[in-house]
């Protein structure tokens, strides 16, 4: 299957499920993964698969901010205007920031995303890791 599958989807396992599976609607839990390129200068091999960010960030102060998603929010804050959910409502299970060279990996997973939620989490994530907002300014967000 992999052999037929554009160069960024890999399968991983495959398993039998009922007729009526909808990925979108019928899975439990999603997980997602945003990539930050941290570096003084850009790099046009990573343009089109990260988000390039030439000032350091304060990982430490993002992982601290990242605890106050855990749980079940509104996420209206992080909501595009175009969103069509019926609820701003969503659980997050786990949401961290992991470091490795100049590459930041930020790793959110949850029962389901609202239109451009991860995009506006990490724009605001980006202002506490800037030392711009404070950590607790993520909750406020929520609140």
């Amino acid at each position: 299957v992999n052999a037929i599958l554009p160069t960024d989807i890999k399968v991983i396992s495959i398993r039998e499920v009922a007729s009526d599976f909808n990925s979108r609607f019928t899975a439990i839990n999603r997980t997602y993964n945003y990539v930050i390129y941290n570096a003084p200068i850009s790099s046009p091999i990573f343009a089109e698969l990260s988000l390039w960010e030439r000032r350091a960030l304060n990982i430490d102060k993002m992982n601290e901010a990242a605890k106050y998603l855990i749980g079940e929010n509104d996420f209206t804050s992080f909501r595009s205007s175009q969103c069509q959910s019926r609820t701003p409502y969503r659980s997050i299970y786990r949401a961290e920031f992991k470091k490795y060279g100049n590459f930041i990996i930020f790793e959110i997973n949850g029962n389901a995303f609202l239109h451009h939620m991860i995009r506006n989490i990490i724009g605001s994530f980006l202002k506490v890791g800037l030392s711009q907002k404070k950590p607790i300014w993520i909750q406020q967000l929520l609140d």
